[in-house]
């Protein structure tokens, strides 16, 4: 066999091939409700992945306060109460008075909103338990905006012998203006303040319970002395009524807890 030749010059470029078919985004799919999104929408070309800050603000001073909806935000959960109702008093060495009913209590969601926007907060006090033979007060309704609405217990019916207990608040939402509020599920409102015990050892009523805060203790003697109901608990709890001409006790104030 003869010995090999040189190489040959290398020959001229090839032309440029067609260009293939753009490349899709790696995100293909986020779950709904984390507050991600992905731009742009079509899903191919650079990505750019923008994810919303989750967070919470509780309300739980007596009185109105703003809601600034963040940036990125259009639902929110609403958590609440009104406040309870107070405890009633009776005037005689044998009687006692009714618990406070319990607030509106609720757990909701509230979508469609418009990020930046201010929403009024009110947050309800608890009604007063009564110092006199008459029924407690009513306590206050806490809102959030026109959306949700928890009105607060009520002092029972004053009856004079004061034989029954409040009544509940009652919980109403209302969609409206691009905003929806989620149905309320049933049996989200407060308890009923019971009955006070009047035979034998005279005993005040308990006050209504919320899944926030408990119903106050009614008052109770066994040696013929006033004694006063006990204050409801934490948020939303009617006051315990008062055992022979012993004050009610109040109930609790409400609060409204907003996450994101």
């Amino acid at each position: 066999t003869g010995v090999t030749g040189t190489t040959g010059n290398t020959g001229a470029t090839g032309t440029t091939g067609a260009t293939g078919p753009a490349g899709t985004n790696d995100v293909t799919s986020i779950i709904a409700g984390s507050g991600i999104t992905i731009s742009p929408a079509g899903g191919t070309g650079a990505v750019t992945v923008t994810a919303i800050a989750h967070g919470k603000k509780l309300f739980n001073t007596i009185g109105t306060a703003t809601f600034t909806v963040p940036a990125g935000v259009t639902q929110v959960w609403i958590s609440g109460t009104g406040g309870g109702g107070g405890g009633g008093r009776t005037t005689n060495a044998s009687g006692a008075g009714g618990g406070g009913g319990a607030a509106a209590c609720i757990a909701n969601s509230v979508s469609g909103l418009t990020p930046g926007a201010a929403i009024t907060v009110t947050v309800g006090g608890g009604g007063a338990g009564a110092n006199t033979v008459s029924a407690g007060a009513t306590g206050g309704t806490s809102s959030f905006g026109s959306y949700i609405s928890l009105t607060g217990g009520s002092g029972l019916p004053n009856t004079g012998a004061q034989t029954l207990g409040g009544a509940p608040g009652t919980a109403t939402a209302t969609s409206g203006g691009g905003v929806t509020v989620a149905a309320l599920p049933a049996g989200g409102g407060g308890a009923y303040g019971s009955a006070p015990i009047s035979s034998g050892t005279p005993s005040g009523g308990t006050g209504g319970g919320t899944m926030f805060g408990s119903g106050g203790g009614g008052g109770f003697s066994a040696s013929n002395a006033a004694t006063a109901g006990f204050n409801g608990g934490l948020y939303g709890g009617g006051g315990g009524g008062g055992s022979e001409d012993g004050n009610g006790g109040s109930g609790a104030q409400g609060f409204i807890l907003v996450e994101w």
